[in-house]
């Protein structure tokens, strides 16, 4: 074969385009696999078949997620005015006291437990806090009621140097998802693990606690089986 010759077929194969590779296979595979599985003849039960006719046919709106809880502003108004006459205090002191307890373990369902904090001299107690807590806000716990003013109890906390009452176990077991910063102290409550005020991994090193000592709870009284 002659040098001309050579070119022309170098010229050919490279003027050649590639071989078209089939990309749409597995996906046209999977679609059809979602098609069979939505066209698949799904069988009642048979249990109840008019009871499920009458419930496909039913034309009602059906929401998944649960309404938000809430409190108004004078439910709040008239805990703090409770909390203010029993202990004889200005409202904006009550108020530290709702905070200063839900942040240091009032949020605890463990009828037992009783924090006290003493704000100006005066001790208040959680147990007694949440008393007025429970008689105004009939459908929320007191831990229900301090997610939804998490970020006041933030803010309280720092200035009156309150610390949350998970700091000293996520100091002692789980140093590593902390950077050993001092607003960590007052972000460090059961109740922040879901605020987005919160930083993310300090809602994270929460949520690692809430799981074991779920995991704990359910060992110690043998509810999980191995």
């Amino acid at each position: 074969m002659n040098t001309t010759s050579k070119n022309n077929n170098l010229e050919n194969s490279l003027s050649t385009p590639p071989p078209r590779i089939e990309r749409e296979k597995t996906t046209e595979v999977t679609t059809n696999r979602i098609q069979e599985i939505e066209e698949s003849n799904i069988s009642p039960s048979g249990i109840s078949d008019s009871l499920l006719k009458e419930a496909l046919e039913a034309e009602v709106e059906v929401q998944n997620a649960p309404e938000k809880t809430t409190v108004t502003e004078k439910q709040i108004s008239d805990i703090v005015m409770d909390i203010a006459r029993h202990y004889n205090v200005p409202n904006n002191l009550a108020y530290i006291g709702l905070c200063s307890t839900l942040q240091a373990g009032g949020t605890n369902k463990n009828k037992r437990s009783n924090i006290k904090i003493t704000i100006a001299g005066i001790g208040f107690e959680s147990r007694k806090v949440n008393e007025f807590i429970n008689r105004y806000c009939k459908n929320i716990t007191p831990r229900q009621l301090a997610r939804i003013i998490s970020n006041d109890i933030y803010l309280v906390s720092k200035r009156y140097n309150i610390t949350g009452n998970a700091y000293v176990s996520l100091k002692r077991f789980y140093p590593h998802l902390l950077i050993e910063q001092e607003f960590e102290r007052f972000w460090a409550s059961d109740f922040q693990a879901e605020n987005p005020s919160c930083p993310e991994y300090i809602r994270t090193a929460l949520r690692h606690r809430y799981v074991d000592k779920f995991t704990s709870q359910k060992k110690k009284k043998g509810d999980i089986k191995y």
